[in-house]
């Protein structure tokens, strides 16, 4: 456990472990020690093939604004993943029911508000989040998506058509994958899907993203009842440090304008 300070709020980082069937999901909950809870919360999904450090920061930047967040590393997410599961048997759908799980044990917890929870989502994360979100809308005060990789079902098809047959173990930008990854992808209908959640949604995505093109958030933004597309313009697929300044504040308001207000 550790404890930081700034001009704001004191928080604590606490390791916490959690449970989907025979998985131990690894995670980290930012907890506000400053102020009054239970807090706001939210729990943050990383990027494909990367772990929980890859969002730390903006657990941290949460926590300094008297919300609680919550990063977990996904069941066979990366190589740096400290949760069980094989990358082999790792897809969206199951970094979708990771979300589930430990959104259901985390809004157990004392010191969260389960009435002002939200999910967040970086990239594959961000499609996890809104594919969990769809299923578990009465639990979710909100969504708030990071440059989402709604661009994967598409990618692949294309991959299933070059290849002709989907092989049980490969790689996609050296990260290792199996068969369920490619071909749970293939029949997923995302817009379809994640147009279930009708609550709050705000998304960030970059003009420039070589990874997923804007047009799939500009999608998403339309099919979603109540959403906000917030553009940054010269951003790639992650933002740089002084391209986060702005989304912080964002997220912050974000959540302070749609978790529930205690009378």
């Amino acid at each position: 456990m550790s404890t930081q300070t700034n001009e704001k709020y004191e928080y604590i980082v606490r390791r916490r472990n959690f449970h989907r069937e025979d998985f131990e999901i690894e995670g980290r909950l930012y907890l506000p020690v400053s102020g009054k809870g239970p807090y706001p919360a939210v729990l943050i999904g990383h990027g494909f093939g990367a772990s929980m450090l890859a969002v730390a920061n903006y657990a941290q930047n949460l926590a300094e604004h008297g919300i609680a967040a919550c990063i977990i590393d996904f069941c066979g997410g990366g190589a740096f993943c400290e949760s069980d599961g094989s990358p082999y048997d790792m897809s969206a759908l199951t970094e979708a029911e990771d979300m589930k799980a430990v959104a259901e044990e985390l809004r157990l917890d004392s010191h969260i508000d389960r009435n002002s929870f939200f999910l967040m989502g970086q990239s594959m994360g961000g499609l996890a989040a809104a594919l969990a979100a769809a299923d578990i809308p009465d639990m979710i005060r909100g969504l708030i998506l990071l440059y989402p990789a709604f661009v994967i079902p598409d990618d692949m098809k294309r991959l299933k058509k070059r290849l002709g047959s989907t092989p049980e173990k490969t790689s996609i930008m050296g990260v290792p994958v199996g068969k369920k990854f490619i071909d749970e992808a293939v029949k997923l209908k995302v817009f379809d899907k994640i147009s279930a959640y009708t609550g709050p949604v705000l998304i960030f995505h970059g003009t420039k993203d070589s990874l997923v093109p804007l047009s799939y958030s500009k999608q998403a933004d339309e099919v979603f009842k109540s959403s906000q597309l917030v553009v940054i313009e010269g951003a790639d697929h992650g933002f740089s440090e002084r391209q986060n300044l702005p989304v912080y504040d964002e997220i912050v308001r974000f959540i302070r304008k749609n978790e529930t207000k205690s009378s």
